[in-house]
């Protein structure tokens, strides 16, 4: 029988018996003890491949924060590239703008030039044509009546009441003519005339009949001659109210 009186007779026994071991570890250590290198190492294989795939991820992240950065310098470079363009087409818009409004303008300024000579044309070829005009209403022309047998009229008449600039407009008639009815009867033909006839020659061309009438005592008639007319005047043209006289587009042509 081995007598065991020192530590160092234990170990040489175990030494000695190697079986001993395991059965005295088995006595002393707990099964959670016995189980934990086999465990820790588990756990240590786990840990390191979870390092590697956290090292996987980061770099991933990297690589992808990389990319993402270099998307939001591209998108930086276009938002700017693009407010760029929208400042030129804005500069762009308004230059074109100012240009169409300086072309409206020189366009209504030639307009407005021109309305002068095609009414002077239209008032022209109106008088060369006064007998045709009046026989196309029925009646025979006497003569033309002139601009200081107008004023005449207006002085020698009953004009009281009657605002100035009314008067001024009598006196400045396109066509006044001394004609005479189917019947022989005397009468007048108060005509205006324009390249367009609109609402405000209509006006005028029956104002002046009624001054004629009223200065003169005889009948007069409205009439109104050019290349064509306005919506506005059919009415009184559809009524009677005013003749209508259209003049030849090519009688308006200057010589």
């Amino acid at each position: 029988m081995t007598t065991i009186n020192t530590i160092e007779d234990l170990l040489q026994l175990l030494d000695d018996n190697p079986q001993w071991v395991e059965a005295l570890r088995v006595r002393l250590l707990s099964r959670e003890l016995i189980e934990l290198p086999e465990k820790f190492a588990k756990f240590s294989a786990t840990m390191e491949q979870f390092v590697r795939e956290t090292n996987s991820f980061v770099a991933e992240m990297k690589s992808f924060r990389a990319e993402t950065q270099g998307f939001i310098a591209e998108m930086k470079s276009f938002r700017a590239e693009t407010q760029a363009f929208i400042s030129y087409q804005k500069t762009l818009n308004a230059e074109i703008i100012r240009r169409l409004d300086r072309l409206e303008s020189d366009v209504k300024s030639i307009r407005d030039d021109l309305a002068p000579i095609k009414g002077a044309h239209a008032r022209n070829a109106a008088h060369r044509e006064a007998l045709l005009i009046a026989e196309e209403f029925g009646f025979r022309l006497v003569r033309v009546v002139g601009f200081e047998e107008l004023v005449s009229f207006a002085r020698g008449g009953n004009s009281e009441g009657i605002p100035a600039n009314h008067i001024r407009s009598f006196h400045r008639a396109d066509l006044i003519m001394d004609v005479q009815d189917r019947d022989g009867n005397d009468c007048y033909l108060a005509v205006e005339v324009s390249y367009t006839v609109d609402e405000r020659d209509s006006v005028r061309a029956i104002r002046n009949a009624g001054f004629l009438t009223q200065f003169t005592g005889r009948p007069a008639y409205a009439a109104a001659s050019g290349l064509r007319y306005d919506r506005r005047v059919h009415p009184s043209i559809e009524s009677g109210e005013l003749f209508w006289y259209e003049l030849d587009a090519d009688g308006l042509e200057a010589e």
